[in-house]
Order: structure tokens, then C-alpha cells, then sequence
């Protein structure tokens, strides 16, 4: 099996956005993501 590659966080923010997550807020360098009914996630957004 091959390595995976890395996303940058603006990517993965993308993904989630397809999934029905919606952007909440940023606190630094972390962007917040809601959804009605799944778990908060805090996904890094560092360069």
C-alpha cells in the first residue's frame, strides 16, 4: 500500500464542505466546522 499524500487544511475544509459541514469560525489558525448532527471539528490551517 502506497503513503498517503497531505491536504492542506483549505482542502480538507473543502471535503467537509461536500459532506454537509459548514464553516463556523476560525480562532487562529483553526478553522471551525459545524454540523447539525455529527461532531465539531477543528481543522488546522497552518502553511
Amino acid at each position: 500500500m502506497g503513503r498517503l499524500s497531505n491536504i492542506s487544511g483549505k482542502q480538507a475544509v473543502k471535503i467537509f464542505e461536500k459532506l454537509g459541514y459548514v464553516v463556523d469560525h476560525q480562532t487562529g489558525s483553526h478553522i471551525i466546522l459545524w454540523h447539525e448532527s455529527k461532531p465539531i471539528l477543528s481543522v488546522p490551517n497552518h502553511l
